[in-house]
């Protein structure tokens, strides 16, 4: 409990505020009296904690471009930049080049790549371009020419891993597959593939295929 006494100024100042996070809205009687003599530590933890993480949220989005807010929850996750910052950087193997890793880390953070105040065309395919990088991943003329490619090597690796993992977890004996027909019933007579990767589970199973996304 919070055995305490409100002895300054600063105390009394934000008991109020703290009182009504941390006691029940069903309180009767002083409010402030409740919170210090009633209210569970971790309690009050929790609630501060959220009621903080509120109001920095609801700020931030007050604050972010417009081209960003789709990707609020994310770049509010801790996980977003992880994979750039988990291994140690002191250990020359782990670090990417300064400029790539600038590049990646503002990418995360939706922060701008470049800085413009008149509008950006991009040079390879002549339409709009942002400065944010967002165009990079779906201009037409990259796609055609480098997508493919890294997507291929996205795809071979996967597939290589469930090929590794399947026999020790022995969910199926059969190999991954890529790029099947015939896996949705309305697309069996046509050559379209609508999956990457996938492979068959056992006929035991309601499923006749597990595709990852």
């Amino acid at each position: 409990m919070l055995r305490a006494t409100l002895t300054n100024a600063t105390d009394k100042l934000f008991a109020p505020d703290l009182a009504s996070l941390c006691t029940s809205n069903n309180t009767t009687g002083n409010q402030i009296s409740t919170f210090i003599s009633h209210s569970p530590l971790h309690q009050c933890h929790d609630a501060i904690n959220t009621n903080i993480k509120h109001r920095l949220q609801s700020d931030f989005l007050q604050r972010l471009d417009k081209d960003s807010e789709h990707n609020i929850e994310e770049i509010l996750d801790g996980k977003l930049g992880q994979g750039l910052l988990d291994l140690p950087r002191s250990d020359e193997r782990n670090r990417q080049p300064n400029d790539l890793f600038r590049f990646n880390l503002h990418r995360c953070l939706r922060l701008n790549i470049w800085e413009s105040t008149t509008p950006l065309i991009c040079p390879l395919c002549h339409q709009d371009f942002d400065t944010k990088g967002d165009h990079l991943f779906q201009c037409a003329h990259l796609g055609r020419y480098l997508n493919t490619k890294l997507h291929h090597k996205w795809r071979d690796t996967w597939r290589s891993l469930i090929d590794r993992i399947m026999p020790l977890i022995n969910l199926t004996n059969t190999k991954a597959k890529t790029g099947q027909t015939g896996l949705v019933r309305p697309l069996k007579n046509t050559n379209l593939r609508p999956f990457d990767t996938h492979f068959d589970l056992p006929p035991i199973s309601k499923d006749s295929h597990y595709v990852p996304l």
